[in-house]
């Protein structure tokens, strides 16, 4: 049995980098096609105007796109709507992290 409640002050970063891998590379692979494709800036939604309100809805419509079928493909781009609305989601994080709108992520 393992025990996880040992070294519970270390955060393993393998779980999401290592365990996670599929994940973070379609969402690396979404970013870098909205750069490419798009012509959006590096890290131009933390600075975006309304940025926290278009992320929100756009997460709501990449959710909804996938009510019926999970593995729905985005038309404009070609990936999952599931991609788009982790990809969302974890600009939203960074975007509430960098203007004061959510605490610091705890270490446990």
């Amino acid at each position: 049995m393992i025990d996880y409640k040992q070294d519970k002050a270390k955060v393993d970063l393998t779980l999401v980098h290592l365990d996670m891998a599929p994940t973070l590379e379609a969402c690396a692979a979404l970013l870098q096609d909205s750069l490419k494709r798009r012509g959006y800036p590096r890290n131009g939604y933390k600075d975006l105007l309304g940025s926290e309100d278009r992320l929100m809805a756009a997460c709501y419509r990449h959710m909804a796109a996938m009510a019926t079928n999970r593995w729905a493909l985005d038309p404009d781009s070609g990936m999952p709507h599931l991609v788009h609305a982790i990809t969302n989601l974890m600009m939203l994080h960074e975007y509430l992290l960098r203007h004061g709108k959510a605490p610091e992520t705890p270490q446990a």
